[in-house]
């Protein structure tokens, strides 16, 4: 039986050549669930990270807002002061994006993790949800008060 994974991806600064590491976070059924708001500066850092959201998801506080730019839904988790994780996609729905979220949040706990590095091909590369390039993981959209925007 499949179970919910981590994967720790390596990443390339096209600018520095710097190699740093993000977190993903696949279900059962292999598709991307999450992942890390920052990369790590290596696997060890990247581990420590999952530990650190495992340890603190229940008291974690969800943030779920649409993006001024494409209209989609999208989630990510504040742990401390600081975001953690994010969508790994965009959601037509406001309902589906929160489903999303309670499944990353259901997966984490159970979740096992790689043993080692994995390499994903350009296209399967974590990034920012959206259907725009990737961007810069500091560039999450504001929050929209309260009923504001909703479908």
């Amino acid at each position: 039986m499949n179970h919910p994974r981590f994967l720790f991806v390596p990443r390339t600064d096209t600018e520095t050549g710097t190699v740093s590491v993000v977190w993903r976070l696949l279900g059962a059924n292999n598709r991307g669930l999450g992942q890390g708001w920052e990369s790590q500066p290596g696997l060890v850092a990247c581990r420590a990270a999952v530990a650190a959201l495992r340890e603190g998801v229940t008291r974690a506080r969800p943030v779920v807002t649409v993006s001024e730019t494409t209209g989609l839904w999208i989630w990510r988790l504040d742990l401390d002061g600081r975001s953690v994780a994010l969508a790994g996609r965009s959601y037509q729905r406001q309902r589906e994006c929160h489903y999303s979220l309670a499944n990353f949040v259901k997966a984490v706990p159970e979740a096992h993790l790689a043993p080692g590095l994995v390499s994903l091909s350009a296209r399967r590369m974590p990034h920012p949800p959206g259907d725009r390039p990737p961007r810069l993981l500091t560039d999450f959209p504001k929050p929209r008060a309260a009923g504001a925007g909703a479908r």
